[in-house]
């Protein structure tokens, strides 16, 4: 879903996924296997996850172009939601 999303909307949306559990090679199959064109970083200190009180895999934040936190997601895609979050900033 969220690929799907990411592609409908890459005019005016950056999607980013950060793997961070697992190892690399986990997440470098994942990422093939799903066949995900969006970018996919590693963090293997789990610093970026941290830095954003990332729980668990399905969290999702929606960041300004500034890198700020306007939106957040936990349980998987609410595209009404993010629309609603892209028309505010």
């Amino acid at each position: 879903m969220l690929e799907q999303f990411a592609q409908h909307n890459s005019d005016r949306i950056r999607i980013v996924g950060i793997g961070a559990q697992d190892d690399l090679a986990f997440a470098e199959r994942f990422v093939a296997q799903t066949g995900i064109t969006f970018t996919m970083l590693w963090d293997p200190t789990f610093d970026s996850w941290n830095h954003y009180g990332v729980r668990s895999n399905s969290s999702s934040w929606l960041l300004d172009h500034s890198g700020d936190r306007v939106g957040e997601l936990f349980s998987g895609l609410n595209e009404a939601y993010v629309e609603e979050l892209l028309a505010s900033i």
